[in-house]
């Protein structure tokens, strides 16, 4: 373990790196090979390109998890094997773009057959002949790559990219960063600069050539291996596990961070298509002068492929570093900041664009517009193109943008509504409905866009109103779509203390998911990702800390601690519960990975019945609830996954999507389960049985929206914690009614942002504030709050 800057990588950083590179090489090693191929015969921004084009927008990790649903396993290789697969036909497309523009079509094959060489000598000449563009497309998908993390945290796979998303996450200072980084950091600037040679290289031997237009016939055997690599994502993510079962899951909580979302994308798209038209206009004046085009073309293509590379965590936080010298709050200035992200991003894939219309410009066009000479007579020869490449880059950009969520996750503010965040948590946490409404959007939007810029490839002097509606559409729905970073209703928590902050020092919390209550004395028991069990005293001073003593494929989401002191975790990717003494000492466990009786998939809470009996939910398939003996023999089983309906209150048996927390009332003989992701509180007999629902979904004050925590106010009470909505509701019990609200979305103190779980000791209310990185604890409100009013 190093410790670095107040903060702890949890393997060595050579390990890391070592980890990084023997991933990447191999995937754009691959993928260039396989991008020479494909691209043989496909003409840039003709034909079969988009195809690729298509295939190439969709991000990586939509492709790692639509395949890894469809063949989820516990299989050693599984996971890898997905990862592996999903990178190389990202990276073939990516490399196939590349390898199209990068090789030219000559008469050496005609040539070579007329002379009567062997198979080996056109098979060495032909590696000769594509090698660069195959070294090209390799270096493009291996830049990318390196600042790419999300698919690798969806497979568990630590890179560089991850362990600095996560050092950022806990508040590591944008000096710590770079410090950790910068050899690396530095040998990206150099391989940049090096790729950015070549393309100015490529840049002055082909602008010598009259013209690329050239003899061309793309037939359709050609154009296969195109159309083939350009459906399989789409296909994929459209054929994934529960992508149609939740259609109806496009609810107005979606609409708002889709359209703010799209707005953000669009802002991006419109930015950086101007600066392509303008930068294709300037360089193609440069080529046919032939003054400055060097230096130009070297340092434009060094930066913007640095700034593709680079980890998303160091660029977001030297955004944000930024925003705070200039603005007292990255509050007002979040949304810009998304924008510049997503700019910045995509800058090398315009950048790309542009300088491959301006070599490819007709040289006759640029001899003319020469000899009349003047910007203006430039700018009025390169109009057809320049609005060909405003378009096309800005619908890329827009598909990109809408589909990132590294960049867009690190700035959005706290509690945000936005498409980013939804994503990540519902990918992390496995809850099919947004993932079933939002990846198919990514694939769609890259399928019109692919579409569309097909139809504009030919030269285009005016705007089509029909593309006209469909580059204004994205605003139309942005506009129409509730605006507002706020989703939940509520004023803030009244008067909170707060326990904890950002970070992974002692008494410091990155991302807090699982807490509980010592019902002998209030102590506070927080468990947080980087699976630490921490213990607080009731007036928040801590007293003791343990480490979980397996966390690699996950951390535990839940814990509760039993009448006689003992502390039970739900150590939810391990698959078990595993229980400590009150001092930590690891004492045994229950279950294992499986879907038998003492099985367990994903298990996330525990409950204890008076004389010793133990209650454990679970999720991932099971979503049942499972009885043991205080010594951990199983007993039975309840609940099943499902939709809800009607036929719970005619078999009795409950219907489950995640069933998140459970609150046990022997007095009363029920027992209560927070369904998060069917966004209601199920009411159950204690022995099981199904006796009602309470809730609906929605974001308004009386609705639901992923409960993931319960516990009781008083004995016809129980408050409920929203980790969608970012507050707390009150549940009476006699009226099945909920509401009102407490708290709201924000970071404030206060204001809650995904709080995971709720406890109730001595009057006060405790709540786990996730992405705050905090615990807050309030008053019980009054009883005239409890009937309405705002605390």
């Amino acid at each position: 373990m190093i410790e670095f800057a107040g903060s702890a990588l949890l393997e060595p950083w050579s390990t890391t790196v070592a980890r990084t590179f023997a991933w990447i090489i191999p995937v754009a090693l691959v993928s260039g090979i396989l991008g020479v191929f494909i691209s043989r015969n496909t003409r840039p921004l003709r034909g079969s390109w988009w195809w690729l084009v298509m295939a190439a927008m969709i991000p990586p990790f939509a492709m790692f998890h639509a395949v890894w649903s469809r063949c989820a396993t516990d299989a050693f290789l599984a996971r890898p094997v997905c990862l592996a697969a999903s990178l190389v036909v990202w990276g073939t497309a990516l490399s196939a773009l590349i390898s199209s523009i990068w090789s030219r079509s000559t008469d050496a094959d005609d040539l070579t057959a007329l002379d009567g060489a062997t198979w080996f000598d056109i098979v060495r000449l032909e590696f000769v002949r594509r090698a660069p563009a195959a070294c090209a497309g390799a270096a493009a998908v291996a830049l990318v790559l390196f600042g790419e993390s999300t698919a690798f945290d969806l497979a568990q796979v630590r890179t560089v990219a991850f362990e600095l998303k996560a050092l950022a996450a806990l508040g590591v200072s944008l000096v710590a960063l770079i410090q950790i980084a910068l050899p690396l950091l530095i040998a990206l600037m150099v391989c940049s600069i090096l790729v950015g040679r070549g393309m100015a290289g490529w840049t002055l031997r082909t602008s010598n050539i009259a013209s690329m237009q050239g003899k061309w016939t793309l037939s359709t055997k050609r154009a296969i291996g195109p159309i083939i690599l350009g459906l399989i994502p789409v296909i994929s993510i459209l054929c994934a596990r529960n992508v149609w079962e939740d259609a109806a899951g496009l609810r107005a909580e979606h609409l708002r961070g889709i359209g703010w979302s799209i707005s953000a994308a669009l802002c991006a798209s419109i930015v950086l298509g101007s600066f392509a038209a303008v930068a294709t206009t300037m360089m193609a004046q440069s080529i046919a002068n032939r003054r400055g085009r060097w230096i130009l073309i070297v340092l434009c293509s060094s930066i913007v492929l640095f700034l593709a590379a680079v980890p998303a965590a160091i660029l977001s936080s030297v955004l944000l570093h930024t925003a705070d010298l200039l603005f007292e709050t990255t509050a007002t200035s979040g949304w810009w900041l998304v924008v510049l992200g997503h700019s910045l991003r995509a800058a090398a894939v315009v950048w790309c664009i542009a300088l491959f219309a301006a070599v490819q410009w007709d040289r006759s066009a640029s001899d003319a517009a020469a000899l009349r000479g003047g910007a203006t007579s430039f700018a009025i020869a390169l109009w057809p193109t320049a609005l060909r490449v405003f378009l096309s880059s800005a619908l890329i950009v827009f598909v990109l943008s809408f589909g990132d969520v590294s960049v867009a996750g690190a700035l959005e503010p706290a509690g945000a509504d936005r498409l980013a965040t939804r994503l990540i948590d519902a990918l992390h946490y496995q809850r099919p409905g947004p993932i079933a409404v939002l990846l198919p959007l990514v694939g769609c939007a890259a399928v019109i866009a692919a579409t569309v810029m097909a139809i504009i490839s030919k030269r285009v002097r005016t705007l089509h109103p029909c593309i006209m509606v469909m580059l204004f559409l994205p605003l139309i729905l942005a506009g129409c779509a509730e605006s507002g970073s706020e989703h939940s209703v509520g004023s803030p928590l009244s008067h909170p203390r707060v326990i904890g902050a950002p970070g992974r020092a002692n008494g410091l919390f990155e991302y807090p998911r699982a807490l509980a209550v010592d019902p002998r004395n209030g102590d506070i028991i927080v468990i947080d990702k980087t699976a630490r069990v921490q213990r607080f005293h009731s007036d928040g001073s801590l007293d003791q800390i343990w480490m979980m003593p397996r966390f690699e494929q996950g951390k535990p989401t839940g814990v509760s601690v039993a009448p006689d002191g003992r502390v039970f975790v739900a150590d939810t990717h391990e698959h078990r519960v595993l229980i400590f003494s009150s001092d930590g000492k690891e004492l045994f466990s229950l279950g294992q990975s499986g879907t038998g009786p003492g099985e367990f998939i994903y298990p996330t809470d525990i409950a204890f019945r008076s004389d010793g009996r133990i209650l454990v939910s679970e999720y991932g398939g099971n979503d049942r609830i499972q009885e043991f003996t205080h010594d951990g023999k199983w007993i039975r089983s309840f609940g099943e996954r499902g939709d809800p309906g009607p036929a719970e209150s005619i078999d009795g048996i409950a219907r489950f999507d995640r069933p998140q927390s459970i609150l046990l009332d022997e007095q009363a003989n029920r027992i209560y389960v927070a369904d998060a992701c069917h966004h209601r509180i199920v009411e159950l007999t204690g022995e099981g049985e199904f006796v009602r629902s309470i809730g609906e979904a929605g974001v308004d004050q009386g609705q639901l929206w992923y409960p993931y925590g319960v516990d009781r106010l008083d004995e016809h009470t129980l408050v409920v914690c929203e980790f969608g909505a970012n507050r707390l509701q009150r549940l009476d019990l006699k009226t099945a009614k909920v509401g009102p609200a407490w708290g709201r979305s924000g970071s404030a103190v206060g204001e809650l942002a995904a709080p995971w779980s709720v406890a109730v000791w001595d009057g006060h209310i405790i709540v786990c504030d996730g992405r705050n990185g905090r615990v807050q604890v309030v008053s019980v409100p009054s009883s005239e709050a409890m009937t309405g009013s705002d605390p």
